[in-house]
């Protein structure tokens, strides 16, 4: 996929989502962060803060988009529904210590290299997904075709779903 189209794919997931009232933070507050969020045109308004492990990035802003940026413990403190992981080279180790907060519901959407939203419980995102899709037309959505193929993997329980965003994938994991 292409920076373009991911790009168009985390506006639609992240407007759907701000639109039904799902707070969201992303994880990873480095240069090619920045500049992805930049890219996506997000606001501190959409983002509620940035959590990095970084000491020294802690409770200071995003650069021109300022976004605060805080420890993990703000997850426990002002929760979210969702968690962007931007820094992509460390998405397992990530995935890692946030598997508490995932326990307690937090839901992780991974832009690369494929749009993944990993969920303990799958039927919230589903539905999320499902209605988001009467944005793009029902018709288009059951009967078109645009809905892709079935492309879960490294699952821990064999449930999975795939649903189309506008234009390409996102797949829906529940580990």
């Amino acid at each position: 996929l292409s920076i373009e189209t991911i790009c168009l794919d985390m506006n639609y997931i992240i407007n759907s989502f701000v639109n039904s009232g799902k707070k969201i933070a992303a994880y990873g507050a480095s240069a090619k962060s920045t500049t992805f969020l930049h890219q996506l045109k997000i606001s501190k308004h959409t983002i509620k803060y940035i959590v990095d492990d970084n000491i020294h990035k802690q409770n200071l802003y995003s650069p021109g988009l300022n976004i605060p940026i805080k420890s993990a413990n703000e997850l426990s403190s002002n929760k979210v529904d969702y968690i962007i992981i931007l820094s992509c080279n460390f998405t397992e180790e990530i995935l890692t210590k946030l598997d508490i907060y995932r326990k307690t519901g937090l839901r992780i959407i991974i832009p690369f290299p494929e749009i993944k939203i990993i969920s303990v419980y799958f039927l919230a995102d589903f539905l999320a997904l499902f209605f988001a899709a009467f944005a793009i037309g029902f018709f288009e959505f059951f009967f078109v075709g645009t809905a892709p193929k079935a492309m879960a993997s490294r699952l821990e329980k064999p449930l999975s779903h795939t649903m189309p965003a506008k234009p390409s994938t996102i797949i829906v994991l529940q580990r």
